[in-house]
């Protein structure tokens, strides 16, 4: 069984600034970086839509689909880019600038992660020809958008218990002819733990009423 699709788009919601593949030091994650890398530099290829005068281009559509192992559509992925672009914009808007040392320490957490170190990390960069300074740039983006997201979703207006979070799963599962106990089992069957998914679709659900609270205001243009 396949999680319905509101509830793919809440997980991915979720994780909405870990989109950017980090690379590793081992020759396969080094090839797949060299594949679908390319948060160092600006993406190339036609416009498939602005946000607010900011564009977002094909290549970054293809890329995310690649990222999803192209388990979702093109359309699907624009649309989760515009949302990605819309929250970027709000959260440079109010202020949300990380210093470069709190990017690094996130970046260093991060590779933390992975048993990687920030020396070797650099030196990989330095393997593939790319900026440093302009990786660290990417990462500080994610950062100012993590705390944006965590300090906005506070707000009275997006408060929401666990049994309201569970009910609206329910009742979506149940337009998907699934029931909760189906989904309860595929998750066990996945080995995911349903009281950490439960509040990753609680959050997803707060902060997908933020977006759409912020795309009432976003001028988003589509390319023909």
């Amino acid at each position: 069984m396949n999680p319905p699709e509101k509830i793919l788009t809440i997980i991915i919601l979720v994780f909405i600034i870990s989109l950017f593949l980090l690379p590793g030091c081992t020759d396969q994650s080094q090839n797949n970086t060299n594949k679908t890398d390319t948060s160092d530099s600006d993406m190339t290829g036609t416009i498939a839509a602005t946000v607010n005068g900011e564009e977002i281009t094909t290549d970054e559509v293809t890329l995310f689909v690649q990222q999803q192992q192209g388990q979702i559509s093109e359309s699907y992925a624009l649309e989760r880019l515009i949302e990605q672009k819309i929250l970027t914009q709000q959260a440079r808007l109010e202020g949300y600038t990380p210093t470069d040392q709190e990017a690094e320490d996130y970046l260093k957490d991060l590779l933390t992660q992975r048993n990687q170190t920030l020396d070797e990390y650099k030196q990989y960069l330095e393997q593939q020809e790319l900026s440093y300074e302009e990786r660290l740039q990417s990462y500080k983006d994610q950062l100012a958008l993590q705390n944006y997201l965590d300090d906005a979703i506070k707000a009275e207006k997006y408060d929401l218990s666990d049994e309201e979070a569970e009910q609206d799963l329910e009742e979506l599962l149940t337009e998907q002819n699934r029931t909760l106990d189906e989904y309860k089992e595929y998750l066990g069957q996945e080995g995911y733990s349903y009281e950490e998914q439960l509040q990753n679709y609680k959050v997803g659900l707060q902060r997908q009423a933020l977006i759409e609270d912020l795309r009432e205001d976003a001028v988003v243009e589509y390319s023909r």
